[in-house]
């Protein structure tokens, strides 16, 4: 339908930047004093693009050399915080994912030391 949008509440990133040049977008860990992102009510679908748990470090050419000269202190970026309105701290929400589509080519690890690249999800 021509001129019909659906619009969602969203926090997109820039996947050529690193969360501590996008700050904007996430945070590195869990604190009560980081302020959300966004404000939502329950049931309200949002769209959240996140990062790699490598925030980019990882790359399709690397070797496993490669992977200690990794920042190790840039690790597990997380997108948000999300504020749901009515939630109280203790709540248990549960939350649905409708979609994920992951970006490609995407890392996936199966044992300690041993990466792998997957071109077909």
């Amino acid at each position: 339908m021509l001129g019909y949008c659906i619009c969602m509440k969203s926090i997109h990133i820039d996947r050529n930047r690193r969360l501590r040049d996008d700050p904007g977008t996430g945070h590195n860990r869990w604190h009560p004093d980081i302020e959300p992102l966004l404000e939502v009510a329950p049931g309200e679908d949002i769209l959240l693009e996140t990062r790699d748990a490598a925030d980019g470090q990882v790359k399709p050419h690397m070797v496993f050399e490669d992977l200690a000269r990794n920042d190790k202190k840039a690790g597990h970026p997380l997108t948000g915080p999300i504020f749901v309105k009515g939630a109280k701290p203790g709540d248990i929400l549960e939350i649905e994912f409708v979609d994920l589509i992951p970006q490609k080519p995407w890392l996936d690890s199966d044992s300690p030391g041993r990466w792998l690249f997957t071109r077909n999800f």
